[in-house]
């Protein structure tokens, strides 16, 4: 498992090196081939991954104080489109996507989705599969089970609908999402009235009711609006949390700006961790590193938060007397796991080798520069493929 989350050159390379490390010798006598990680692939279940990471969270929340927002853990949830490398099983399971000006061409695409702790970086669920799949079914099929009444989960314009407040209210979990401004009746009239926040309540049609086999006596969803003034225009959030004293409107535009952290935990499993650099030409091979990357981001979250604290710390009590706050840095954090990974599992010494880590991470940090705005740069995307590895 461990040459799978290490997989970016040729298989016999990394298999050497691997190997190498194992026997710490400074030149590796070839012990493993190519062919014999294949076969051995072949019979992974991708679930290995998953469970680890269920392993390495449980143990984080049980035993960490981790970050809360008003005793909540804020969760994101968002999905994105990964590309595929072509072969017949990949396509069998994932599915082709028409392109081109006649649509003559096609991609294979598969569609994930990520249920991401946006304030301890950690992936609190991840789904994998056709790209035909939408977001809201990874939320209503997967995500949802994962929730619980500890938890206020934020999303983008694409989530809302009465179903979903309603699951959310069932699993006694909170919510902040965003409003399209044109979509529902009651948000169309509160953004004509220029106030900055109402309560009202949706009527629940009665095939939801009997959907959701909600009581008799459950007839509206009261929620509370919200406007929030931008450089460009405005948002709408609707959140479940209407208690005005205990939640006080100048807080949510800070919250919601939480919802970013999904995106960069996006960035770097695709940029970072070049998640679509996929490794094999089998639907099993795509799904083993799509959570062996899942399960990386999560050790080094659960690994580094003490670090993390540690900076927020420092910079809090002015001991470091620099103009602007630090952070860690979270790429070179995941670079410098990687590269120490095999050593963690399988030396004696492992205690030792994160010490070291945690005092690498601590002194490379980056500065906090408050409202820095870059134009946004478009960048072609990089291309990967199995035939052509980096050596």
């Amino acid at each position: 498992m461990v040459i799978i989350m290490l997989l970016r050159a040729s298989y016999q390379r990394e298999i050497d090196k691997f190997c190498q490390t194992i026997v710490g010798g400074e030149f590796n006598v070839r012990e493993i081939t190519k062919g014999a990680l294949t076969q051995a692939r072949a019979k992974l279940n991708p679930w290995a991954f998953k469970r680890l990471s269920e392993v390495a969270l449980n143990t984080f929340y049980e035993e960490a104080e981790y970050t809360v927002w008003q005793n909540y853990r804020i969760l994101a949830v968002d999905g994105s489109r990964l590309k595929l490398p072509y072969s017949v099983d990949i396509s069998k399971v994932f599915g082709e996507y028409k392109v081109g000006p006649k649509a003559n061409s096609r991609v294979i695409m598969a569609s994930c989705s990520l249920l991401y702790d946006v304030l301890n970086h950690t992936v609190v669920d991840s789904q994998i599969g056709p790209w035909s799949k939408s977001e809201k079914d990874f939320l209503f099929e997967d995500h949802l089970s994962k929730i619980t009444k500890e938890d206020l989960i934020i999303a983008d314009r694409y989530y809302p609908s009465y179903e979903l407040m309603l699951r959310l209210e069932q699993r006694g979990a909170a919510y902040c999402l965003r409003m399209k401004e044109n979509w529902w009746i009651g948000v169309k009239e509160f953004v004509k009235s220029g106030e900055e926040e109402r309560i009202v309540e949706f009527e629940i049609p009665e095939e939801l009711k009997e959907r959701l086999k909600l009581a008799k006596s459950k007839k509206v969803i009261r929620c509370r609006l919200i406007r929030i003034e931008l450089e460009k225009g405005i948002e709408i959030l609707c959140t479940s949390l209407t208690d005005k004293r205990k939640y006080p409107i100048d807080q949510f535009g800070a919250m919601y700006e939480l919802r970013w952290g999904i995106e960069e935990g996006f960035k770097l499993l695709k940029s970072r961790m070049e998640l679509e650099a996929f490794t094999g030409k089998t639907a099993r091979s795509i799904e083993q590193d799509f959570y062996a990357k899942v399960f990386m981001l999560n050790l080094c979250a659960t690994l580094a938060y003490p670090i993390e604290e540690k900076i927020k710390e420092e910079c809090a009590k002015e001991k470091t007397g620099n103009k602007f706050d630090q952070k860690m840095n979270r790429t070179y954090a995941v670079s410098l796991l990687k590269d120490n990974i095999v050593n963690i599992f399988y030396k004696k010494t492992w205690q030792q080798i994160i010490d070291l880590i945690d005092k690498i991470i601590f002194i490379t940090r980056d500065i906090i520069r408050p409202f820095r705005k870059n134009p946004r740069r478009i960048k072609v995307p990089k291309q990967y493929h199995p035939n052509y590895k980096p050596i």
